[in-house]
């Protein structure tokens, strides 16, 4: 049986100083990775495009991201 991986990508509030040195509300992005429907990580990706989340949730998916599990 081949493991199943999805993820999600979503964009969230955070607070904290941003790039422009302000303390106001920014946003971020974030990567739920799931194997066989159990979530294994969220992966917070502060200060990074879309892009990268977008190429971090294809690596999930694929499987070339691999966690050592005990």
């Amino acid at each position: 049986m081949s493991n199943q991986r999805t993820s999600y990508i979503r964009k969230v509030s955070c607070v904290g100083e941003n790039a422009s040195g302000s303390n106001g509300p920014d946003t971020m992005w974030v990567v739920d990775m799931f194997e066989n429907g159990r979530k294994i990580e969220t992966r917070s990706l502060p200060g990074k495009s879309r892009s990268y989340a977008e190429s971090l949730s294809e690596n999930w998916d694929t499987g070339v991201i691999q966690f050592l599990v005990d």
